[in-house]
């Protein structure tokens, strides 16, 4: 009997005597059964030892995706909550990634600006300037940091870039990475400040539909490797080289960088962030910040954030000092930020802090000498008013003696000495009305002027103003027109204030026209009428009706360019020196003007263009009250 095959399917014995040719057939048949039977269970044996020598290959296969789709998830999270602009670009020029920072700034979706170079984005000379700045990186194979100026919406804006080569395991370069920070604002800190941030949020959405592009392309990466196509080196090989970008990404930013567990526990610390704890990254990693040994003072309430971001995956960002074991105490800004798992939920926390420590410096630097300079104003202001009445009695004696002159030298007929002291008594008057305007803007920088507050006619206000101003008109060759209805009605204000006004302006138009045209409309209007064209300024007045008076001078004179227009209501400024020179002045007669008007709840706006002659609006409203009336 053979051991191996089944007793069932072994041959019968027989006497040798009774064994028929039919029965040595059967037993034939059977015995080729067994066999076959042998062959098939030999097969399922090997089958079973090739599953068990492939289980191995298939648990490998599944690490490497889940530790791919980490890597790829850490670095879109970082990427995309940096306050910095980052991006890569290969060897041609053309962009491989960016993160959200520069697709916002630029305005470029991610799926644009991929495959594209600087040329299609830039100004042909400065996306030159930037290709030289990468061709730089690749010829020494080592980072550099350098300016770099890049136009913008707003115009161009400087920046500090670090850029740096990315190698592969062979140490061949593939491609060139770029951190730029925005130091404009620095730069000039005495004029403009840097007021906000963009804040940076996570688009869940986004992400998720990348995460599930990631994973279709494992999956169909794994059925290749299964088919021999793809071997279990290469998928590794990829993970190191994301693991390399992440790193090297990481550890060429300025700012201090921390990914936080559920737990409290760090799980990576970028090298700047070491640095500033005075550690080893590695001595960072899996430990808390009580393990660490940090002041509570500072650590509690920023995981105390971190916590309520674990809870509405909302981010959040704050202000904090910090003592560094490298750079002294430092200020802070400091953006936490959820980092989503597949299903939505929070799994850790990005924690960026960038130093703002000059940007404070150079904010209370400004603040003081803001407070210096309106100080100095201040006392300025008070000079120039004691001053003005001191100068003011002495000429009213001038211009009242050399009346009283006058007239004894006409009653003797002695007209020489007449045309004389009249020169004396017109400059006293001139000298007179520019001391009242330096008196007046003295009162209005140091807030003592005050409104008094009549109703008078509108009508009778109007021509006397054209009965004060005809000699000026005349002395120029100028023709005066008045457009207003004859029912234009009162007004409730301040009468002395808006009579300067109206003889400013068109003393103005007067002096910079000659042998034109000057028209003076009188118009009331509704607040509906005037609600998307003019926005009037509330000072120390309310506005209580509902109408309100335009007061627009339309001249043809010699007009102003736009920079001209630009420091037109500046004390003690004109259009140029040119015009001072020829027209005199002071330049104060329209800064009053306007700070007049704002004080009454309204403002003065100005249309010219050069050579063509210029308009001014002046808008009041028609009834003011002081606050104390209520």
């Amino acid at each position: 009997a053979n051991p191996h095959i089944p007793l069932a399917f072994q041959p019968l014995e027989l006497p040798e005597n009774s064994v028929s040719n039919e029965s040595r057939q059967v037993n034939t048949e059977l015995e080729k059964s067994a066999i076959a039977l042998n062959l098939v269970q030999e097969a399922w044996q090997d089958l079973n030892r090739l599953s068990l020598e492939l289980q191995p290959e298939i648990l490998d296969r599944q690490n490497t995706q889940k530790a791919l789709r980490k890597s790829e998830a850490l670095l879109q999270a970082i990427l995309d909550n940096s306050t910095a602009v980052i991006y890569i670009k290969d060897l041609h020029g053309k962009y491989l990634l960016t993160n959200r920072h520069f697709d916002n700034l630029f305005d470029i979706a991610k799926e644009q600006i991929t495959g594209k170079t600087d040329g299609d984005i830039f100004p042909q000379d400065k996306a030159a300037a930037l290709r030289e700045n990468d061709l730089k990186v690749l010829e020494s194979s080592s980072p550099i940091t350098l300016e770099e100026i890049i136009p913008q919406d707003d115009g161009p804006h400087t920046y500090i870039s670090l850029k740096f080569p990315l190698c592969n395991s062979e140490g061949k370069a593939y491609a060139v990475g770029t951190i730029s920070t925005d130091v404009s604002d620095r730069k000039l800190a005495e004029l403009t400040l840097e007021k906000a941030k963009a804040e940076l949020e996570i688009e869940v959405e986004q992400r998720t539909l990348f995460l599930k592009q990631a994973n279709e392309l494992l999956r169909f990466e794994l059925a290749a490797r299964v088919r021999g196509a793809i071997t279990v080196r290469q998928m590794t090989a990829q993970v190191a080289r994301h693991a390399r970008t992440v790193d090297g990404i990481l550890g060429a930013s300025l700012d201090l960088i921390f990914l936080v567990d559920r737990s409290g526990k760090y799980t990576y610390v970028s090298r700047t962030a070491a640095q500033a704890a005075g550690m080893n990254p590695r001595e960072m990693i899996g430990k808390t910040w009580q393990e660490l040994g940090w002041s509570p003072t500072i650590m509690q309430r920023v995981h105390q954030e971190c916590d309520s971001i674990f809870a509405t995956a909302e981010p959040v960002k704050g202000e904090v000092i910090v003592p560094t074991a490298s750079w002294g105490t430092r200020d802070y800004e400091y953006i936490l930020s959820p980092v989503c798992a597949t299903d939505g939920s929070v799994e850790a926390v990005v924690a960026t802090l960038r130093d703002i420590t000059e940007r404070k410096d150079a904010e209370e630097a400004w603040q003081l000498a803001k407070e210096a300079a309106e100080l100095a104003n201040r006392a300025k202001s008070a000079f120039l008013a004691n001053m003005s009445h001191e100068l003011r009695t002495p000429l009213n004696a001038i211009i009242g003696y050399s009346d009283m002159l006058a007239e004894d030298a006409e009653e003797l007929g002695n007209l020489e000495v007449v045309s004389d002291l009249d020169k004396i008594r017109t400059a006293g008057k001139h000298l007179l009305r520019l001391i009242d305007d330096i008196l007046d803007i003295s009162k209005i920088e140091a807030d003592k002027m005050e409104i008094y507050l009549e109703s008078f006619d509108v009508g009778g206000l109007i021509e006397e103003v054209i009965t004060t101003i005809k000699p000026l008109m005349d002395k120029n060759g100028n023709t005066l027109e008045v457009l207003s209805s004859d029912n234009i009605g009162a007004m409730h204000g301040d009468l002395m204030k808006v009579r300067q006004v109206m003889l400013n302006l068109l003393s103005n138009a007067a002096k910079f026209s000659a042998n034109g045209t000057i028209v003076l409309t009188v118009a009331r209007i509704t607040s509906e009428e005037l609600k998307n064209k003019y926005q009037p300024k509330v000072a120390q007045m309310l506005i209580l009706d509902a109408d309100f008076l335009i007061f627009r001078v339309t001249d043809t004179g010699i007009g102003m360019t736009q920079e001209q227009q630009e420091r037109l209501f500046q004390p003690f400024t004109q259009a140029d020196n040119s015009t001072t020179r020829k027209y005199g002045g002071t330049g104060l007669g329209l800064t009053i003007s306007q700070r007049f008007c704002q004080m009454m709840g309204g403002d003065v706006e100005v249309i010219s263009e050069l050579d063509c002659g210029s308009t001014f609006t002046v808008c009041l409203p028609a009834s003011l009250f002081k606050r104390s009336e209520f």
